[in-house]
């Protein structure tokens, strides 16, 4: 029987077959479980990829005649068997290259036995290669000997041993210095880091910016502003490198010498106020602490800035008489007050970029300190709104790519700075005029009345920070209400000035507007005479009109002529008034015509040409009871008076008269009402009655 049997069933068909011999042995040339392990993952791929679906289709496939490769894939594609030739013929050179170096090294050990033996052996000699006996190397020049082995004694062996611990002890020794040395370094390098970022944090724990610089492990700080130009804003970082006892190196942009913008106030080159910041410490860097190094450095590189944009900026405005000359801003601050006002030369704003710690003799004890401080502060102000646009337009969408660069504007400080000096000496001006001539005519007798207001937007604005200062303000609620008030006052700045003369008629309006920009470019004043006030200024036409005047002194000047007119027209009407109520006169019949035109201002304030003709009619001369017709007429005829009032700054008024045909012949009269005498008005109508021939 042989070793395994098939059972057949009743039909004949076969069964499994039964196995009769016994389980064969592991044979010392089997294939071990690791190799079959890697055979198997190299054939199948991972065993997480081996399922039951997947064995099921591999026998599937074979038994359909698909053959596969070794990794149960397909056949390769042409494709991959031009990638299998390829690594094939790699291979290939491979081997051969390997072959090649073997068979190099049993050349050279071949040749090194050769003349080992040729020194015994001539025969040995015949087998040396070709290059080796051209190279002339002599034969038995290489030898050997045996030395029998002595096994060494116990005290050599002793001796070794104790070498042997000593060599153990030594490296033991140079071990625990070195791991000694190694925890005191890192020691030293855990205290010094430890120090450093201490630092590092107590810098970030007061808000300042630190992140990474280009250089591998070093940190930085950001002092300057992000909206700063490109010349400043690169300034603005400086790197936070230790030192070997772990303290922050102080870069070079930390140290440097911190400089300051100064504005000063001169008059005939001498300085009026300066800004001189004395409170500003001046240490040493060794004795600042590292935060004050950092904001003494971002108030320097603040103050370049601001003096750069204003350096730049002052180029475009020569027209208005700003000048830099010896690294120094000059810019008129009485540019827009006129000779007439008895000033005798224009103050100057001077601002220049100096070091903090140079002392200035003439920098204590001035009269206007206050005033150059707060020109400084409003310029500081002025650049940091400008970085708050810079960042608004930032956080905006961009505009439309053009072809043409984008034009970048000029930060507006020394213009918005101009605008409001110029516009303060206008409104001045126009103050200490007003206030001029109503005491004089105060003192006179007469009343001139007027009033200033600011532009709504500035005053409203004003009235919201008063009340918000008046609570408990916070960053959150004042930062909104610094940039509204920054805006307002970067835009043209207006004033309206209401004034009522001393003959009621309807107030006249003054608008003064200052821009350093167009349609202005300037300060200008616009004068709107009512349709009451008309009918006097200009006879020929009584319509409502507005005029334009761009300078104080040409606004004055028109001023002094329209008071003048007024008060001819005043004493006129009062004239009129008592000639019509004389005895005597009827009040139609009797009448004063005035022709005036203002002089040239000397002394006094006003001074007006009044020439005067008094036209009346006696009815009881016309009755019959006056005499002859001819006497009647030479009686009846006019009375022209010239006459020439002067309102002095004391409140003088002086009337001096020549008259023809009345009752005054080349008479001088003067008077002078002091003040709270009362009836002066009336005192002055009666004098000029009296010289028109009207009076008493």
């Amino acid at each position: 029987m042989s070793a395994s049997q098939t059972t057949t069933t009743a039909n004949g068909v076969g069964a499994t077959p039964i196995a009769l011999h016994p389980w064969p042995a592991d044979s010392a040339n089997d294939e071990k479980l690791v190799d079959k392990l890697a055979r198997i993952s190299a054939q199948n791929g991972q065993f997480r990829h081996v399922t039951e679906d997947s064995l099921l289709k591999r026998i599937t496939d074979e038994a359909a005649g698909i053959s596969r490769d070794d990794n149960g894939d397909e056949s390769e594609d042409g494709d991959s068997l031009d990638k299998r030739k390829e690594h094939i013929r790699k291979s290939k050179g491979e081997m051969f290259k390997h072959i090649n170096d073997a068979q190099q090294s049993v050349l050279y050990i071949k040749d090194f036995l050769s003349l080992l033996l040729s020194g015994s052996s001539q025969r040995a000699a015949q087998t040396l290669s070709q290059a080796v006996r051209e190279s002339g190397v002599p034969q038995g020049s290489v030898a050997f000997d045996k030395w029998p082995f002595k096994p060494p004694t116990e005290s050599q062996q002793k001796q070794r041993d104790l070498a042997a611990k000593g060599w153990r002890m030594e490296g033991l020794k140079a071990s625990m210095d070195s791991l000694l040395n190694a925890s005191v370094k890192l020691n030293n390098e855990v205290r010094r880091e430890t120090k450093y970022w201490d630092q590092i944090l107590k810098i970030a724990d007061k808000g300042w910016s630190v992140r990474r610089t280009r250089e591998p492990g070093t940190l930085g700080v950001q002092f300057g502003f992000a909206e700063s130009g490109a010349l400043f804003e690169k300034r603005g970082f400086a790197p936070l490198r230790s030192n070997e006892e772990g303290n922050i190196m102080l870069d070079p942009r930390l140290v440097r010498r911190p400089q300051c913008v100064r504005v000063r106030i001169s008059q005939n080159g001498k300085i009026l106020g300066s800004s001189r910041q004395a409170e500003l410490s001046t240490d040493s860097a060794k004795e600042r602490e590292l935060e004050d190094l950092i904001m003494r450095a971002r108030d320097s590189l603040f103050e370049e800035e601001l003096f750069h944009e204003m350096t730049l900026e002052s180029r475009q405005l020569l027209s208005y008489n700003v000048r830099f000359r010896d690294h120094v801003i000059v810019l008129p601050i009485d540019a827009a007050k006129s000779s007439s006002l008895n000033i005798q030369s224009q103050r100057q704003v001077l601002i220049d970029l100096v070091p903090l710690d140079e002392l200035d003799e003439e920098s204590d004890g001035h009269s206007e300190d206050s005033f150059a401080r707060n020109i400084l502060l409003g310029l500081r102000l002025l650049l940091t709104h400008a970085h708050s646009q810079k960042l608004l337009r930032r956080s905006q969408s961009p505009p439309v790519l053009t072809d043409r660069p984008s034009p970048t504007p000029t930060t507006p400080i020394i213009r918005t700075l101009l605008t409001h000096l110029n516009h303060h000496v206008s409104i001045s001006s126009l103050r200490t005029y007003f206030h001029d001539h109503r005491l004089a005519l105060s003192k006179a007798g007469l009343n001139l009345s007027y009033t200033f207001a600011a532009s709504p937007a500035l005053a409203s604005l004003s009235r919201t920070i008063q009340s918000s200062l008046s609570t408990s303000p916070s960053s959150s609620t004042i930062t909104p209400l610094l940039n509204t008030l920054l805006q307002t006052l970067t835009l043209p700045l207006t004033t309206k000035t209401t004034f009522t003369l001393t003959t009621p008629h309807s107030p006249i309006t003054l608008t003064t507007t200052t821009a350093l920009a167009p349609p202005t470019h300037g300060t200008e004043t616009t004068i709107r005479i009512p349709r009451p006030l008309a009918g006097v200024v200009f006879p020929d036409d009584e319509a409502e009109r507005e005029l334009v005047f761009t300078s104080v002194a040409e606004v004055t000047g028109y001023l002094d002529h329209v008071i003048g007119l007024d008060l001819a027209h005043n004493v006129a009407m009062g004239v009129a008034a008592a000639a019509a109520g004389k005895e005597g006169k009827e009040a139609g019949s009797g009448k004063v015509r005035w022709i005036w035109e203002a002089q040239e201002r000397r002394a006094e304030l006003v001074r007006v040409a009044v020439q005067a003709t008094a036209d009346y009619v006696d009815e009881e001369r016309q009755d019959g009871q006056g005499g002859s017709s001819n006497e009647r007429d030479e009686k009846d005829s006019d009375s022209t008076t010239s006459v020439t009032i002067d309102l002095a700054a004391s409140g003088r008024l002086s009337v001096t008269g020549w008259g023809a045909g009345g009752a005054v012949e080349k008479e001088r009269v003067e008077w002078r009402a002091e003040s709270g005498a009362g009836g002066g008005m009336e005192k002055f109508e009666e004098v000029m009655g009296r010289m028109i021939g009207v009076g008493e």
